[in-house]
């Protein structure tokens, strides 16, 4: 049809048929709205193109849907629908106001007062959750309907879950406390065990605080709706409010400040977990400590013998160690302490500092009784006095002799003459045990001094008795006892620390060992060979010199110098005789003295494991109780937080559906018709517009039942609200702004971000290497430098880690939109929901997306989020030495010359280095101080006011001398041996071995032929008959003398005799070794330690052997017969017996062996053996101290010059020498492997944050789609809301999805402008002119965008009446409509001043818009644009 015909063909134009069903018109009728019914004649036929009703679309059709809204009324507004609309709105208002407020009955439901007016009573929709609320049940309200969905992390029982989860952590963190205070710490501290636990910690409450990020955003993004929900709410607090892009600090103000208590709750929540993360990088961290472990394993290397044959072959050890202790300051050996004895024991760690074992112990001790001491005579016989005495108790008596060589002196006439007695005695001369007592006696005797020098006179055969009287004594009966019970002994590497008897320990004896045999081997051990002339207690002899004659035997001066020793001087004379001080005295003695028999005699070599209790300084993982506690609160305000907020959370459900998708959105405002016409022409308008245009009213949600959706459980979800604009207005497009994109994307702001994470990976290169340099970063005083250096970098590395979750979160956000620019598919665009999803997830539909940006940013916030954990591992406390300079004075040399002045008198002829030396070897003693093993050192002091405590280490460079054995080593094809058997030499040497060595052929004055002659008269009684070849070992060392027949200075044969037990014995194999001794010097690292300078035997001195040089010191004699007598079996002089005892001791196999290989293993030990024996000969007779007055010592006008520097003078001789004072710090050093994990994190994070700028393209939105009505402003202007399936709202996403697909009408999605095209401007610019609306669209199959450009014009409103002259009736005849694209908005104009006060935009006379831009036209007859924008309208509307 032309243009003609169809003005003539008397079509009406197009109308708009109102809705009819039993809700419009019961608000129409309300409001009294006349609904017009159609004519039969428009009903059932049209002129021209008419349709019947048998030929019209289904009304549920969506053609059907477009057909019935352009049946047309005459009369009747182009826009009155849009008046309609709000006529709903003014009736809330009305119910609104009448009503007053809601029920406070049911605070979970939704009762609209109006609707129950309004609803079609054919039916009464019920909950679609229970049928105890439908109509006529208690409870029920037939105007309800019960909305399914809320957000899932607010669910009461979600939000219990957090309580619980709280709760848990908590008690957690204070029960990890617990358990490090009392094990001294979680575990030990290794590499591994560091990261994972600090790591690990930390990143438990990263999960936790991503967690509750679900909560927080879904507070945040349900505050409008649920506002909405509860009242009327004004376009601030509902459509326009925005607590998700809000930074979370004024997020949580703007909350308060609206009262809305869920979101500031939640917000706070958030921002308390951000502080526990930061803090809980310190919660668990490594630490030095003392620890302790009760469960390490030791040796006991000792065992209690059940025989006293050790007792009765006790040997002179026990003399020794005792002359050791009180005489040359020697520290007590392994097993001994001060009054008793324990079994000795080890542990094959060597880190401990403290080892505490509950070991068997031996305690001696006496039960004194007080006795009456009675003289009996006094002689003089053979040059000695001899005082009878007897001391006697009730139910003991006992004869005793006081037999002293002092008391014949006449000299000392004035001094009186005291004895001090420490004897065996027994009651009524009886030989049973049991009568046996020890006699303790001190005493005055008053003797006849002239009738004594008239004695001497006489024949020393010759027997006087003299005259006297005891003046005073005191004495007492005492019968010894011992103990065996449990011991607590806490010891180092190598001194004793403490030693006690354990709580509730029982004593106990061995069966067979009696009291008596203790104390009898304390006697029998100062009868030995090598004790009865020694002279170690000599010193002991000069106590009370000036004050009487004291004659005491050696026990009783092996107590006074025990005495003296640890008391600093001996007890006063006077108190000798007074009974608690003897007494005590004798005790002490006795229970030193039987400890150290119960050491040597009564225990057995043996190996049992056991557990004790050990403390080493540990890095170990402790809980610090700072920000335990913090924490702990913290996340006790989070629990407290979160039960508030559970009362705050809805109940029930207060939208159909999840509103995060754009589809959901879509949804869910679809039937709010008010505010969607509010809202038209707003898609590219500002935030500030659209509150403008929606300013002025309050907005409300609700459901309305409808009868049409086929379900009476379901209805339509309105957003109730809006200003309404007067009747006849017409729409308008609103001025076109471009919002600026969210400040994280800001070009200048990502560089410098790229510059910061560039920054910290090289800041954290530099301080790695400055603490590799320097051991550390810095000291660390206390915790709390620790504890800065862990929380600051933490909180820095958070703040940039939040930066990135800014930008992750806004590219999420602009996902859809992104997409929708380039056209995409539904799950691409409108069904794309990255924000309210896990990470995972979000992940996932990116990549299916292909939106590069997204993945990058959400990977990238994934490893950003690992910041802080690397964080927690990245310094470490650590040990390391600090150094400050010291000046030690030596205070000794080693001299050249073995001469001794009287200001520093040496006993050259003494064996206490023999005795020193047999003590380290075979007594398990510590070497004296300032010697190791073959090493001597000068003494040390500090110079100055400098002192050292007992935590002190100087390590210092010194001047040591050792010996040095040059040797060659004999195998039996270089000796010849010659047995003869029942023959005995010169030197009544019976069944003599001959022994000659071929290299050793030089004879002394009176020397032998043979290098060496070996006994072997004992062989039968000595052979081991238990041995199948009843063999037996031998062994001499041997030194060099003016009668000895051999070259060497030191020549010491070994080997093995065979059948012994008969007259055939031979040498089964014979080895031998010759060596030349010299002194040499060479310069030695020491730690000294302690307030003593001792040297650790676990730290030793490590001697430079590049300084090595041949000295001049002076070497003592050295008589290896003067060693303490070891018991063994073969043929073994002192040296080798001592050598099989010792620790140096080599296998039978090897002594006796005859290869090179056991002959060399032998040549080791008697090597180590000699330079320790001789070690201790040169620091007791070699080392020498300067005058009082700094000089050299000077014999017989020679001066006594140092050996290693003889002409070296008295400063360099005794020099000052430069040492470090060690101490221990504790320094914060940075850890290499957290280093690489956190700069490989920042450098992961930098690479994705540039690809994620690289392809994130550029905004294209007119303002943030963070708001309900900005969303619904972009879906209004576009197609979406009226191609939605009917009760979309209730519809699954799939179903939605399925429905758009199979209306046809939706195959891809587009947001943009309706129109655009180039233009060329009468100044020949060329421009791109956007026109019609800015929104999101569907289009459909085959579509690719608007296929129309419109210029627009105002549009004029019809009149009332009949139309004008010329103006046809109904559509053109012969043109019918075409509705292909009807989808497709197309732009409105409205007058120059619209219902909002804005200015419309128009053309003026010049074709150029109110703005000054170019209109857009199409040169198509205006009445007929203006036909086709009626009918559109009318389809838009």
């Amino acid at each position: 049809m032309d243009r003609a015909a169809g003005r003539n063909a008397n079509i009406p134009p197009p109308g708009i048929k109102r809705p009819v069903d039993s809700y419009h018109r019961q608000l129409h009728e309300t409001h009294g709205v006349q609904i017009e019914q159609p004519s039969s004649d428009n009903t059932a036929s049209g002129s021209g193109g008419g349709r019947s009703s048998g030929t019209q679309p289904r009304p549920d059709s969506w053609r059907g849907r477009i057909a019935s809204s352009n049946i047309g009324r005459s009369g009747t507004s182009s826009l009155a629908h849009v008046t309609s609309f709000f006529d709903s709105e003014r009736l809330a208002r009305s119910a609104v106001q009448s009503e007053g407020s809601y029920s406070a009955e049911a605070p979970n439901r939704m009762r609209w007062p109006f609707l129950g007016s309004i609803r079609s009573q054919r039916s009464s929709p019920t909950s679609p959750r229970s049928e105890a609320h439908a109509p006529g049940s208690e409870g029920g309200d037939p105007n309800e309907i019960h909305l399914p969905w809320r957000p899932l992390f607010l669910h009461r029982r979600v939000l219990a879950l957090f309580v619980v989860l709280f709760a848990a952590l908590i008690a957690g963190l204070e029960a990890a406390l617990v358990i490090s205070d009392n094990n001294d710490g979680l575990r030990k501290s290794d590499e591994a065990s560091r990261l994972l636990w600090q790591y690990g910690v930390v990143l438990v409450f990263v999960v936790v605080a991503a967690l509750w990020a679900r909560v927080e955003y879904q507070a945040a993004a349900a505050a409008p709706w649920m506002r909405m929900w509860n009242a009327p709410t004004d376009i601030d607090k509902s459509l326009l409010l925005d607590y998700v892009s809000r930074f979370p600090p004024w997020a949580m103000i703007k909350a308060t400040q609206n009262k809305d208590w869920l979101v500031a709750g939640t917000v706070a929540i958030g921002l308390l977990l951000k502080v526990v993360i930061i803090f809980s990088t310190a919660v668990i961290t490594p630490k030095l400590i003392s620890a302790f472990n009760d469960s390490t394993a030791i040796t006991l290397e000792e065992g209690f013998t059940q025989s006293s044959a050790g007792l009765q072959d006790v040997g002179s050890l026990p003399y020794f160690a005792m002359a050791g202790l009180q005489t040359n300051n020697m520290s007590f050996p392994n097993g001994v302490s001060s009054r008793a004895a324990y079994l000795p024991f080890s542990s094959d760690r060597d880190d401990l500092t403290m080892l505490n074992a509950t070991v068997d112990g031996f305690i001696g001790g006496m039960d004194c009784e007080t006795a009456k001491l009675t003289l009996s005579k006094i002689r003089y016989q053979g040059g000695s006095i001899r005082i009878n005495v007897t001391a006697s108790t009730d139910a003991c008596a006992t004869s005793q002799l006081i037999w002293s060589t002092r008391f014949i002196t006449t000299s000392d006439e004035d001094l009186s003459r005291q004895f001090l007695l420490f004897q065996a005695g027994s009651c009524g001369e009886s030989t049973e045990t049991n009568d046996q007592r020890i006699v303790v006696m001190a005493g005055t005797v008053d003797l006849d001094l002239d009738a004594i020098n008239t004695a001497k006179k006489k024949s020393s055969s010759t027997t006087t008795t003299l005259s006297g009287k005891i003046l005073s004594s005191t004495a007492f009966l005492c019968t010894p006892n011992y103990a065996i019970t449990k011991m607590r002994v806490s010891k180092d590497a190598e001194t004793l620390l403490s030693i006690q008897q354990a709580n509730g320990a029982k004593n106990t004896t061995i069966d067979g060992i009696e009291p008596w045999d203790i104390a009898a081997a304390q006697f029998d051990s100062y009868t030995t060979d090598e004790t009865t002339g020694d002279n170690s207690f000599a010193a002991a002899t000069q106590f009370y010199q000036n004050e009487t004659v004291l004659y005491a035997n050696k026990p009783m001066y092996a107590a006074l110098a025990m005495r003296a020793k640890e008391s600093g001087s001996p007890p006063e004379l006077a108190s000798l005789e007074t009974g608690a001080t003897l007494k005590q005295l004798a005790e002490d003695y006795y229970a030193q003295y039987s400890a150290l028999i119960a050491r040597y005699s009564m225990m057995e070599p043996t190996s049992t494991s056991a557990t004790a209790v050990s403390s080493s300084i540990q890095r170990r993982l402790v809980a610090r109780h700072p920000p335990t506690h913090l924490m702990a609160g913290l996340l006790a305000v989070c629990l407290l937080a979160t039960v508030g907020t559970i009362f705050l959370t809805p109940t029930r459900g207060f939208l159909p559906r999840d509103p995060t998708a754009l589809v959901d959105m879509a949804a869910i405002v679809a039937h709010s018709h008010p505010l969607v016409e509010c809202l038209r022409g707003m898609g590219a308008a500002s935030e500030e517009a659209i509150r403008v245009r929606l300013g002025g009213s309050e907005y409300t949600t609700g459901a309305e039942g409808h009868e049409k959706l086929g379900d009476p459980n379901l209805g339509y979800f309105h957003i109730f609200g809006g200003k309404e604009p007067p009747r006849n207005a017409h729409l308008r497009r609103s001025e076109t702004v471009r919002w600026r994109q969210p400040v994280f994307f800001h070009g200048l702001i990502r560089l410098l971000y790229a510059i910061v994470l560039a920054s910290v990976i090289i800041g954290f290169e530099v301080a790695l290497r400055a603490s590799e340099r320097d051991d550390g970063l810095r000291n660390i005083v206390s915790d709390d430098y620790y504890m800065a250096w862990t929380v600051v970098p933490a909180l820095v590395l958070l703040s940039i880690a939040l930066y990135m979750s800014e930008v992750d979160w806004w590219t999420r956000v602009l996902a859809p939109f992104v997409r929708l620019v380039r056209q995409g598919d539904f799950h691409d665009t409108i069904g794309l929901n990255l924000v309210d999803v896990s990470r995972p997830i979000a992940l996932w539909r990116a990549f299916k997306a292909k939106n590069l940006a997204a993945l990058s940013t959400i990977c990238g916030v994934s490893l950003a989020a690992l910041f802080t954990v690397a964080s927690a591992a990245l310094f470490e406390p650590v040990s390391v030495d600090a150094t400050s300079n010291v000046i030690l004075h030596t205070g000794d040399f080693f001299a050249n010359s073995l001469a001794s002045s009287s200001d520093d008198p040496i006993c050259t002829d003494c064996n206490n280095d023999t005795i020193a030396a047999s003590m380290i070897l075979v007594g398990e003693a510590p070497y004296p101080n300032f010697t190791f093993a073959d090493l001597n050192l000068p003494s040390v002091t500090l110079e100055g006011e400098d002192s050292a405590d007992a935590d002190s280490k100087i390590s210092v460079r010194l001047t040591a001398i050792r010996p040095n054995m040059t040797c060659r080593l004999y195998l039996s094809s270089e000796i010849s041996t010659n047995l003869t058997l029942e023959y005995a030499t010169d030197d009544n040497i019976v069944n003599p071995l001959q022994i000659d060595l071929n290299g050793e052929t030089c004879h002394g004055d009176g020397a032998s032929d043979s290098n060496a002659i070996i006994g072997t008269s004992s062989v039968s009684a000595q052979s081991d008959s238990s041995s199948s070849e009843n063999s037996l070992f031998f062994g001499v060392g041997l030194g060099k003398t003016n009668s000895s027949s051999h070259c060497s200075d030191w020549i010491y044969v070994w080997g093995r005799l065979a059948n012994t037990n008969s007259d055939n014995a031979s040498v089964s194999s014979i080895n031998a070794l010759a060596c030349n001794e010299t002194i040499q010097a060479v310069e030695a690292d020491v730690n000294l330690y302690g307030a003593s300078l001792h040297i650790d035997s676990t730290d030793p001195p490590v001697p430079d052997e590049s300084t090595v040089e041949d000295t001049s010191v002076a070497i003592p004699d050295l008589d290896y017969s003067s060693l303490i007598n070891v018991t063994h079996t073969g043929l073994l002089d002192a040296f080798f017996a001592t050598l099989n005892a010792s620790s140096y001791a080599v296998s039978e196999d090897s002594l006796g062996g005859s290869s090179a290989a056991e002959a060399r293993e032998v040549r080791s030990a008697i090597l180590s053996q000699h330079n320790i024996i001789r070690t201790q000969s040169l620091n007791f007779k070699s080392r020498r101290h300067l005058t009082s007055t700094g000089t050299f010592p000077t014999v017989d006008g020679q001066n006594i010059m140092s050996g290693v520097s003889p002409d070296a003078s008295v400063s360099e001789a005794v020099p000052l020498v430069n040492g470090n004072w060690v101490s221990q710090q504790i320094r914060l050093r940075q850890g290499v492997v957290a280093t690489r994990i956190l700069q490989g994190l920042v450098g992961a994070v930098l690479l994705l944050h540039l690809i994620s700028w690289i392809f994130m393209p550029k905004n294209r939105l007119p303002r943030s789609p963070t708001t309900i009505a900005s969303v619904t402003a972009l879906l209004v202007d576009g197609n979406l809301l009226r191609i939605l399936p009917r009760g979309a709202q209730w519809q699954p996403r799939k179903e939605v999805e399925q429905g758009l697909h199979d209306s046809e009408l939706a195959e891809r999605y587009e947001m943009g402008w309706t129109t655009s095209r180039i233009r060329t401007r009468r100044n020949g610019r060329k421009v791109k002119v956007e026109g019609g609306t800015f929104g999101i669209r569907a289009l459909a199959p085959g579509e690719d965008g608007p296929e129309e450009e419109l210029e627009m014009t105002p549009v004029k409103r019809r009149p009332e009446g009949p139309r004008p002259p010329g103006m046809p009736e109904g559509r053109p005849v012969g043109k019918p409509m075409d509705i292909r694209n009807i989808n497709k908005p197309l732009p409105v104009h409205v007058p120059s001043e619209d219902v909002f006060g804005e200015e419309a935009i128009g053309t003026n006379a010049d074709g150029e818009d109110a703005h000054g831009k170019e209109a857009v036209g199409t040169g198509i007859d205006r009445q007929d644009v203006l036909w086709k924008k009626t009918v559109l309208s009318t389809v838009y509307g």
